[in-house]
């Protein structure tokens, strides 16, 4: 299915503004979607291209579970919970995403649960209280990540073989840090001050 240039606006806290549940081949893009308590939600998809979208002022910005799909270009800002959260998944493709102001209550700008495979490339992370979020999730690759000016830049609470290759985490109060439940993790490249 392809759902494509549609515009969302909740001003009663509706609970979904974007959904699509159980598919696949699916493209969701140019959509904008706001003030709902989950602006955008993908569940048990596979094969899904989420793109251009603009998601703002909710609770949650997008939550996702899916496989083999690309999240590419999407503007997610001003969530209260969470900018864009993929809370169980694997081999999906996190590019130039723009996650800003996501803060409140958790205020997690990326944040991963349940996932193994991902790659997350040139995402500008800025002004949420975590930058990115880790839990639970191995063998995941991120790369040239930008976070800043966040409470925590890069958190990882516990995952296994994750790779961190070029991340600028400049002016964050925390820069990057790595939880006892964590182990084999890579970090090259990275700049933390």
């Amino acid at each position: 299915s392809k759902i494509e240039n549609i515009v969302t606006n909740s001003n009663k806290a509706g609970h979904v503004g974007i959904a699509n549940l159980f598919g696949s081949n699916n493209q969701i893009k140019n959509s904008v979607s706001s003030l709902y308590y989950i602006n955008m939600l993908v569940f048990s998809n596979f094969n899904t291209t989420i793109k251009d979208n603009i998601v703002h002022s909710g609770a949650i910005g997008m939550a996702l579970s899916l496989n083999d799909s690309f999240i590419v270009h999407n503007s997610v800002n001003k969530n209260i919970m969470v900018g864009l959260s993929i809370f169980s998944g694997y081999n999906n493709n996190l590019e130039n995403n723009s996650i800003i102001d996501n803060y409140g209550y958790g205020g997690y700008g990326l944040a991963l649960g349940n996932t193994q495979y991902n790659n997350l490339t040139n995402n500008e992370i800025v002004r949420n209280t975590y930058g990115i979020y880790i839990s639970n999730s191995d063998n995941n690759q991120l790369i040239n990540n930008r976070l800043t000016q966040n409470g925590y830049g890069l958190f990882v609470e516990s995952g296994l073989k994750n790779s961190f290759v070029g991340v600028n985490a400049k002016s964050n109060y925390y820069g990057v840090i790595f939880e006892s439940e964590t182990s084999k993790n890579t970090l090259e490249q990275t700049y933390s001050c």
